[in-house]
């Protein structure tokens, strides 16, 4: 066989085992999540004196979460700057989760100084949420809206 047609061999195989090996199916419940975009709008809260701005990136709803990136501005205090990734875990469909107002859990990754922080979302219908960030020494609440894409 000549090194040429081995070549279709070894996409269809490749295709094959990635089929094979990919994630578990979607539920039929998360089947119409897959592949929507959750986009936040910047928020900001207070600590103290300092105030704390809050960008999400578009987040991608998954089977089974929501991923996306996040950034952290403090101006007063510039070194206390952040950024990094979050999920958020859903416990059924996106639009179930809204419409029941269930709140959902996850965790950011800190890309600055590593460690994880918890976060509880509040979706609510309307297009209206509250992110709670809860890190070793405070808890920050932003208020904000939201959109489905």
């Amino acid at each position: 066989m000549s090194r040429f047609s081995r070549k279709p061999c070894l996409i269809a195989a490749l295709l094959a085992l990635g089929l094979l090996f990919s994630a578990a199916p979607l539920s039929a419940d998360s089947a119409d999540d897959f592949g929507r975009m959750l986009s936040i709008d910047s928020c900001k809260t207070r600590v103290g004196l300092a105030k704390v701005v809050l960008e999400v990136s578009n987040l991608r709803v998954m089977a089974d979460r929501i991923e996306g990136a996040y950034r952290i501005k403090v101006p007063l205090f510039p070194f206390k700057n952040d950024h990094g990734r979050l999920r958020l875990d859903l416990p059924g469909s996106l639009d179930d989760v809204i419409r029941q107002q269930t709140p959902i859990t996850g965790s950011g990754l800190s890309f600055e100084d590593g460690p994880m922080s918890r976060i509880l979302a509040k979706i609510q219908p309307g297009g209206r949420l509250e992110l709670q960030i809860e890190t070793d020494d405070r808890k920050l609440v932003f208020q904000t809206d939201y959109r489905l894409n």
